[in-house]
């Protein structure tokens, strides 16, 4: 009788290499957990919390620039910019004024742009003849200077609405705060004019340039329920047809 053949033994599991074949596949999966729990902490979280956060600007008014500066760096702002403004009341180089105003709530990244005065040093009255009257009333207002009258009269020889001379002269030493008078001259002395229809058009944009003409301007609101700007002429004094000449008053009425 044969001997039986016993069965041969099973094969042991090779566990090293199930366990290299589980870190093939877990050390970058667990790599880019980590990863996206870094960017998530340290990139996505800041940007919301940021978004989400407002900042209270702080006064500024009154103080150095220097200290104005500081605090606005430990209220987590930055300074956009600074300007100088003449100023009677406040003495020179402390903060004059500040955009934005203090108390508004801001976003963190929210620049801000700093006034400060210059004091109230005498400056002289800048030359402005033969500038037009924009350009001097934009010079005035950076002088510190207010606009007084403007007298206008004919000039053959000067484009209208240009400026002719100053009162005080150019170069007279003047404290800021202080009214500059403008004679401007309307052009060649021309004979009457025909008051054309105006009605219909826009209020604010009739007046000025009637004005610029040398016209003496009066306006009426016929209506009060509407902005100054949404108002059109409805009615003139003379009437459309009339003539007029330079210095005539013309009533404008708008509703």
């Amino acid at each position: 009788m044969t001997e039986a053949t016993p069965p041969p033994a099973p094969a042991r599991p090779d566990w090293k290499a199930r366990a290299r074949t589980v870190l093939r596949f877990l050390v970058p999966a667990g790599l880019g957990l980590l990863l996206a729990v870094i960017t998530f902490n340290y990139v996505v979280m800041p940007r919301v919390v940021r978004q989400g956060r407002s900042v209270e600007v702080p006064n500024l008014r009154g103080i150095t620039l220097e200290d104005a500066v500081k605090r606005v760096q430990e209220s987590g702002l930055a300074v956009r910019d600074t300007v100088e403004r003449t100023s009677v009341s406040v003495p020179s180089g402390l903060i004059l004024d500040q955009e934005p105003s203090a108390g508004r709530l801001v976003k963190p990244e929210r620049r801000l742009r700093l006034v400060v005065s210059s004091g109230g040093k005498e400056r002289r009255v800048p030359p402005l003849a033969n500038q037009s009257l924009r350009y001097a009333r934009l010079t005035l207002g950076n002088e510190g200077y207010e606009l007084g009258d403007v007298i206008r009269v004919p000039d053959p020889n000067v484009s209208p609405n240009v400026v002719l001379a100053t009162d005080p002269p150019e170069s007279t030493v003047l404290g800021p705060g202080q009214a500059v008078h403008l004679l401007v001259s309307t052009g060649a002395e021309s004979g009457s004019w025909v008051l054309p229809d105006l009605r219909g058009m826009r209020l604010g944009a009739v007046e000025e340039d009637l004005r610029l003409a040398g016209f003496l301007v009066e306006t009426r609101r016929e209506s009060f329920g509407w902005f100054r700007g949404g108002l059109r002429v409805v009615e003139t004094e003379p009437r459309p047809g009339a003539r007029v000449r330079p210095g005539d008053r013309i009533v404008l009425v708008g509703g």
